[in-house]
């Protein structure tokens, strides 16, 4: 159980690295690129560490470069994300997404849900749309003067995005090798960290060591969670673990945006955390 408390804490650590970083004017290219160099590194040590081939089939290759794209830019989805909508809503909304992997396993693979998945996926939706509008923070917290429909649109279009992440590893899982999982996993995070120094590059802003400082930071606790996630998988059923992290995630998150960061939650907005909870809860039923 010690495991599934340090995932929920690394998870949450994510937020408020990124939301910190963001009040403070830290420069979010070069953060994002410093945070890549970390999880390169440490997938390609786990790499190195064990007996794994050194050769990538060519659809591996495909779908590592693809992941690497997206992740690239959900991380900088995420970061507008937290500077525009405060730290709360694009947590929870990282936390929910799995509904988009669940979805397109059922239409694409021919997975067969349950009951309980089919509530959960309802509940997903609908417990983004009562937040999308409830949960206030960053600049639509200090500014508003945006439409409901602009929040409600905004917030989907999130949750898609984020839900891409978890889809590029499903899709591995489904189509490519396990034996060729931590060379896949550092081509993935290269990718990545490909994109973000082309990026620092065309931008010419000079690297600051307060940047790459805040961007290490942002690396460890997103490196930290899968190594506590894999920890507590191999002493519990991942219908303990996976629900416990995403929905202790939401709580704690909740919590610190609402007490440190003085974002909005609301009557409509404890409706809209309940029902998280409950869809995280049923989709991994």
């Amino acid at each position: 159980m010690l495991a599934v408390i340090l995932a929920i804490v690394c998870a949450s650590a994510i937020g408020v690295v990124m939301k910190l970083a963001e009040s403070r004017g830290v420069d979010r290219f070069h953060l994002l690129w410093a945070n890549y160099v970390m999880a390169t590194g440490a997938s390609a040590a786990l790499w190195a560490a064990g007996d794994q081939p050194l050769r990538l089939a060519p659809l591996t290759v495909g779908l590592a470069v693809a992941g690497g794209l997206v992740f690239a830019g959900d991380f900088l989805l995420m970061f507008m994300a937290v500077k525009l909508r405060g730290m709360a809503l694009p947590v929870i909304l990282l936390r929910l997404s799995s509904v988009v992997t669940i979805g397109v396993s059922i239409a694409v693979f021919g997975e067969d849900p349950g009951m309980f998945q089919v509530v959960g996926i309802l509940a997903a939706f609908g417990a983004a749309v009562i937040l999308s509008a409830a949960v206030k923070g960053g600049a639509v917290q200090r500014e508003g003067g945006r439409s409901l429909a602009w929040l409600v649109v905004s917030s989907l279009v999130l949750l898609w995005c984020f839900g891409m992440a978890d889809l590029s590893l499903k899709l591995f899982e489904r189509l490519g090798q396990p034996k060729e999982k931590p060379l896949f996993l550092t081509t993935l995070f290269f990718t990545a960290l490909v994109v973000f120094t082309l990026i620092a590059l065309a931008r010419r802003v000079p690297l600051r060591r307060t940047s790459v400082l805040w961007g290490l930071a942002l690396g460890v606790p997103n490196m930290l969670v899968s190594f506590f996630v894999v920890t507590a998988l191999a002493q519990l059923p991942s219908y303990v673990v996976l629900p416990l992290v995403s929905a202790g995630t939401v709580v704690l998150v909740s919590f610190i945006a609402t007490l440190a960061f003085k974002e909005k939650v609301g009557g409509w907005g404890l409706v809209g955390l309940a029902l998280t909870l409950a869809a995280i809860v049923a989709m991994n039923l």
